[in-house]
């Protein structure tokens, strides 16, 4: 990870239909309907790059995100770090597209 601060976090649209509990479909929706940013970018899955398309998280989005990562043990684990422009201004981005289980041994 890079020094630079994170000013947004934005998750791929399986992860949102996962924390807000619906289709991938329902948060396409809500994408369009409250206007939310998108951002479209290769990632390596399983040895293939596949196009994702993430979404910029609103505050609601990102508590149930941080929440959910904390039950359930899990640290971002698969990341872009890019800057992205939104509403005119350039903010170093995270895209998370992967998760893991945290190491409980880690902090020691």
């Amino acid at each position: 990870m890079s020094k630079n601060k994170i000013r947004s976090v934005w998750l791929t649209v399986e992860r949102a239909a996962e924390l807000m509990n619906c289709s991938p479909r329902t948060v396409w929706r809500y994408i369009k309907r409250n206007r939310i940013e998108v951002h479209k970018h290769l990632v390596e899955q399983d040895g293939y790059k596949v196009r994702k398309t993430f979404l910029l998280t609103e505050p609601s989005l990102y508590i149930k995100e941080m929440a959910d990562c904390q039950a359930r043990n899990l640290v971002p684990a698969g990341f872009i770090e890019i800057t992205l422009k939104v509403d005119g201004k350039d903010l170093h981005s995270a895209l998370i597209y992967k998760y893991s289980e945290e190491d409980k041994h880690e902090h020691l």
